[in-house]
């Protein structure tokens, strides 16, 4: 299991929970960042509501495992083929779509190791590669 530094954390989740949001899409990415980083280490809604210079500093342990976080991912990727098949639930295609990015994204600040494993799961799948579409 990875760790992190607690501050950092807390500063990032920070960064995107009171981010001004740009459009939709950047609001989705806000919201999804916020909940992969707080899952992944159990961060509670409160956590971050105070000054960052007020955030303890200590390791935090990543408490959702690399395997549950790729379960998620192989769940998107199925929900995403599922939904790709009816041109009416192109509002599900989306969501799925960046759902899975926003995961890889948000993944990659605290484990890059684990990003490779899902970037493989996502390129190994015909009907998805986020990473070949244009954003």
């Amino acid at each position: 299991m990875n760790s992190i530094n607690n501050k950092v954390l807390l500063t990032e989740i920070q960064k995107w929970n009171y981010a001004k949001t740009k459009s939709k899409i950047h609001a989705k990415e806000c919201m999804h960042k916020v909940a992969v980083l707080s899952n992944a280490f159990g961060v509670k809604n409160y956590e971050d509501e105070v000054h960052k210079s007020q955030f303890e500093e200590y390791e935090r342990e990543q408490v959702q495992t690399n395997e549950e976080i790729k379960k998620e991912m192989e769940e998107d990727i199925a929900g995403y083929k599922n939904v790709s098949a009816s041109e009416c639930l192109s509002h599900l295609q989306e969501y799925y779509y960046y759902k899975i990015v926003f995961t890889i994204e948000s993944v990659e600040f605290f484990n890059p190791e684990l990003v490779k494993e899902l970037k493989t799961l996502v390129d190994s799948n015909v009907a998805l590669s986020p990473y070949n579409r244009a954003r």
